[in-house]
């Protein structure tokens, strides 16, 4: 916090105060911890809002247009799950419901890939490989080419494999499902 409040600093001037975001679902410790992680590095918080109040806010601004109706924030982040119903009215963020899981993000998937490829490259070339040797980020980089294109390779050992999307789709599909349920539910709470 304090490197980017520095950051900011040297590129807009000083800061008075901050508004901070975290996840919707973090618990009262953690919102507690966050607030005094801020005064340590110097902010005067504002305020304390959930990143997919921010993500609504920012969008009702950004749209340039004066937007009223209810919008449904899917927060699928690095390493939390937040999918908020909020109710926006002359550019005003109301929440109307929220659900989450929080442990559940990009990491996770980038796990659940690299898995795959290390049992597939046993599987499929009768070699053992590692996680030194697909690193998480080998399968995050694998993961954003699948999100791009149909097919893939990963290449551990000088060898290379070909992943398909289907293939991680399937592989991923309780983390699917389970974000489906919290996006139903948060449905059915805001009616």
């Amino acid at each position: 916090l304090t490197k980017l409040k520095n950051d900011t600093e040297e590129k807009i001037g000083e800061i008075d105060s901050a508004v901070v975001t975290v996840p919707a679902n973090f618990p009262n410790d953690a919102r507690v911890a966050t607030l005094n992680a801020a005064k340590d590095a110097g902010l005067n918080v504002s305020h304390l809002i959930n990143e997919p109040t921010a993500a609504a806010l920012y969008y009702a601004k950004e749209s340039g247009e004066n937007l009223s109706g209810p919008i449904c924030v899917y927060d699928l982040g690095g390493g939390t799950f937040d999918v908020s119903i909020v109710q926006l009215k002359d550019n005003e963020v109301e929440v109307i419901s929220t659900e989450g899981v929080h442990y559940l993000g990009g990491t996770d998937f980038d796990k659940k890939l690299q898995d795959y490829v290390i049992k597939k490259f046993k599987d499929d070339k009768n070699k053992k490989i590692s996680t030194k040797d697909f690193k998480l980020l080998d399968a995050e980089e694998l993961k954003i080419s699948l999100s791009k294109r149909e097919e893939a390779l990963a290449r551990a050992k000088n060898s290379i494999i070909k992943i398909s999307r289907q293939e991680f789709e399937e592989e991923i599909s309780t983390f699917s499902a389970q974000t489906e349920m919290m996006c139903e539910s948060a449905l059915e709470n805001a009616n």
